[in-house]
């Protein structure tokens, strides 16, 4: 049972980078580089080389993660992309900047705060807690589970909070797609 549920998490967290990767997409891949840009912790020209890199790689764990394909990789190359994603976020948190767009859905997202911090440690947990669910194709990397019970309950509890996390996202993606007009 713990594995089909530490399955369904690291499935949920799938979900996740391919509705991000989407979102990074039709945004524009130039507005989700003018986004990196605006954090100011890369120079200008790797704003765009960047954007590219964490759309594919967005789209590859998304693979990766739901379907099951070498669980441990994917989740914790998840874990380390959100983790840059949280560090970033904290460091332009703490130089005072809050009006920097998420992007973490693409460019239409609402500014950074602490929330955004927390709900990327949540999925850092859930993607290190579920990286050893057995996957579905045996040849592909498949694992045996080695969460304890413990940890199975903590990434399954993290899981439950990405999905309100997720839900409000896209609440706040829609109202502030609504305010802001198409270009």
């Amino acid at each position: 049972m713990q594995s089909v549920l530490l399955a369904g998490v690291r499935t949920l967290i799938g979900f996740i980078f391919l509705i991000s990767a989407i979102g990074k997409i039709v945004g524009g891949t130039s507005q989700f580089a003018a986004v990196i840009d605006r954090y100011n912790v890369v120079s200008g020209r790797l704003s765009g080389v960047i954007a590219r890199t964490v759309i594919v790689v967005e789209l590859m764990l998304s693979v990766m993660l739901t379907l099951g394909l070498f669980p441990p990789l994917a989740g914790y190359a998840a874990a380390a992309l959100v983790a840059v994603f949280a560090l970033v976020v904290a460091i332009n948190l703490l130089r005072g900047q809050r009006e920097i767009p998420c992007g973490c859905f693409g460019s239409r997202t609402a500014s950074i705060g602490w929330h955004v911090v927390l709900r990327n440690l949540v999925m850092i947990a859930a993607s290190v807690g579920s990286a050893e669910a057995p996957s579905m194709f045996r040849g592909a990397g498949a694992s045996n589970l080695s969460a304890s019970g413990f940890g199975a309950s903590f990434a399954l509890a993290c899981g439950l909070l990405i999905v309100v996390y997720v839900v409000r996202s896209l609440q706040e993606l829609a109202r502030v797609s609504v305010q802001r007009p198409v270009r």
